[in-house]
């Protein structure tokens, strides 16, 4: 296994101690309410419910900081994966996936750069001018460095593809009737769809107001999500379909061959009135194989991930009975 070799890995991936995580934790989500009393705009947080939009950026930094690991372990598992059908020995491999998991620190600062820039146009339209300049200090910083934390994780997403494409443009010994080294590739595919989704419901935990359940645009905006999140899901297996796609046609093209040639052996002995026990027996094997090979699957998923992914769109509607618990209990 390679060492890490992105700024991300070193910088937010890196391993650290559970009292390192959540004291950092605790430090994002207790700052903006410290900044809020420095300001003296406490009352106007607290009384109309503003102190939700006060969590929204700590919460989104701190979701994808702490979801980091688990991306990184399945990417590991679809290595593992690949490995077990590869047929390249341990050096060639090592060398071929060292080459495609480079990722060059510069284009991770550009994504870093333009994520920040969206982050403070965003926040150009907000108006503190009621405020001291602390606050509006802090939020332009925590805004920039969600946007800039966003655009770094989406950059990364789209180049490790790359190692993906690497590891199944190489040779492999593919069986199509056994997926289950290609799933790993389904799995971490429904994991990057369910991150999205969970920052999805964070967002709507803290800044959504009933309101918008009357305007057209929420909708809208909702099923452009929900169609992102089935793009996120088969983009990343897509590569994968398309290697199954043409092993299956390779495949299907030998057994077609050999039918169609005990076919008319088949047909040439029972017009010679010869014995054609044999050839049948084979011609209905091959048939039966060749059923088998049209009913394998070559998207890298199984029902229980796409009844997961139908029940993550629940998640967001589940988060408005989230918010509304809390309106109640503090209003």
């Amino acid at each position: 296994m390679t060492q890490p070799t992105s700024l991300y890995n070193r910088v937010i991936d890196k391993p650290r101690p559970i009292w390192v995580k959540v004291s950092v934790s605790l430090f994002l989500f207790a700052l903006p309410f410290a900044v809020v009393y420095l300001s003296g705009a406490t009352a106007e947080f607290m009384t109309d419910g503003k102190w939700r939009f006060l969590l929204l950026t700590p919460s989104i930094i701190v979701y994808i900081w702490l979801g980091s690991p688990f991306l990184d372990r399945h990417n590991k598992e679809v290595i593992r994966s690949m490995r077990s059908i590869s047929a390249q020995d341990d050096e060639g491999f090592s060398r071929l996936l060292a080459e495609a998991q480079y990722v060059n620190p510069r284009n991770e600062w550009i994504a870093i750069g333009i994520g920040a820039i969206v982050g403070l146009a965003i926040n150009s339209t907000n108006d503190f001018s009621s405020m001291s300049i602390l606050f509006p200090v802090y939020w332009t910083l925590s805004m920039a460095a969600m946007y800039a934390l966003l655009a770094w994780i989406i950059y990364l997403s789209v180049a490790s593809t790359r190692t993906g494409d690497a590891l199944l443009r190489q040779p492999l010994h593919i069986n199509l009737f056994d997926p289950t080294p290609f799933e790993a590739i389904g799995r971490q595919g429904l994991l990057l769809s369910m991150m999205f989704i969970g920052g999805l419901t964070l967002s709507l935990i803290f800044s959504f107001r009933w309101e918008n359940l009357a305007q057209p645009l929420f909708w809208v905006i909702y099923l452009a999500l929900v169609l992102v999140t089935l793009l996120i899901f088969f983009t990343s297996m897509r590569p994968a379909h398309r290697v199954l796609v043409k092993q299956k046609e390779s495949e299907l093209s030998g057994v077609r061959c050999n039918l169609e040639r005990l076919g008319r052996e088949l047909m040439q002995r029972m017009e010679d009135k010869q014995d054609a026990g044999k050839v049948a027996a084979e011609f209905n094997a091959l048939a039966a194989y060749e059923g088998r090979i049209l009913a394998a699957r070559t998207w890298p998923y199984n029902t229980s991930m796409l009844r997961t992914l139908f029940f993550s769109f629940l998640v967001p509607l589940g988060s408005f009975l989230v918010k509304t618990a809390i309106d109640l209990v503090l209003p």
